[in-house]
C-alpha cells in the first residue's frame, strides 16, 4: 500500500495513522496487533500487511463493530472477539513489531501498554491528548516505562475548550524521537 493511500482522509479520529505508517516502515517485518477495530485503521493495516506479507491480528470486544471488517479476514489477517480477557492478545501474539492501542474499555489501555512495554517493537496509542479532554485514559502513568516517546500534537479545540485528539508512539527498542518535527495533513498535525 502506498503512503498516500494509507494516509488518505486523516482526521482527528484517524490521526494515529501517520504514526502507524512510520512504525510499519521502521520495523519492516514482524507481526502487527490492532487492539480495537476501526474505520481509521483496520482496512489500512489489512492492505499494508497483505502487501508486505506481515501477519495482522485484530482484537475487539464489540462483535458488531468487528463484523464490519470480517471481509478482510484472510490467512494473513486474523480476527479475535475478546469476551472478558484482553490477555488473550498477548497469548496469541507475545512480541509484535507494531501494536495499535485504541480499544475498550478505555481504562484497560494502560494495562495492555504496560504489559507490552518490553515486548512490542513500537506501540502506537490513540487518544493521548493532555487534559483538559473529554477522554482521560491516564496515560501519564505509563510514559515512564518507555525510553522513546513521540506525540502527534493536534492542538486545541477552542470551541469545546479542550485538546483535540492526539496520538503517540512509544518504544524501548526503536528511537521514535527521530520523527519529531514531521508534519502531516498540511501541517495540521506535528510530531513533538
Amino acid at each position: 500500500m502506498e503512503q498516500s493511500k494509507f494516509l488518505e482522509n486523516v482526521t482527528d479520529w484517524e490521526n494515529h495513522r501517520p504514526l502507524l505508517w512510520l512504525a510499519l516502515e521502521e520495523t519492516k517485518t514482524g507481526e502487527v496487533i490492532e487492539m480495537g477495530c476501526g474505520d481509521g485503521s483496520t482496512r489500512q493495516l489489512h492492505e499494508y500487511c497483505k502487501d508486505n506479507n506481515r501477519q495482522l491480528y485484530s482484537f475487539d470486544t464489540d462483535q458488531k463493530w468487528m463484523d464490519k471488517f470480517l471481509d478482510c479476514k484472510s490467512t494473513t489477517h486474523q480476527f479475535h472477539h475478546v469476551i472478558n480477557h484482553w490477555e488473550v492478545a498477548q497469548q496469541i501474539c507475545p512480541k509484535p513489531s507494531v501494536m495499535l492501542i485504541d480499544h475498550a474499555p478505555g481504562e484497560r489501555r494502560i494495562v495492555d501498554i504496560k504489559n507490552y512495554c518490553d515486548h512490542a517493537g513500537i506501540i502506537v496509542i490513540h487518544d493521548t491528548q493532555p487534559p483538559p479532554t473529554a477522554a482521560d485514559y491516564g496515560y501519564e502513568r505509563i510514559w515512564k516505562y518507555f525510553k522513546y516517546i513521540v506525540h502527534l500534537d493536534a492542538g486545541k479545540n477552542h470551541e469545546a475548550n479542550d485538546n483535540r485528539t492526539w496520538a503517540s508512539a512509544v518504544s524501548n527498542h526503536y528511537d521514535v524521537t527521530k520523527w519529531r518535527g514531521l508534519t502531516f495533513n498540511d501541517g495540521d498535525y506535528k510530531l513533538k
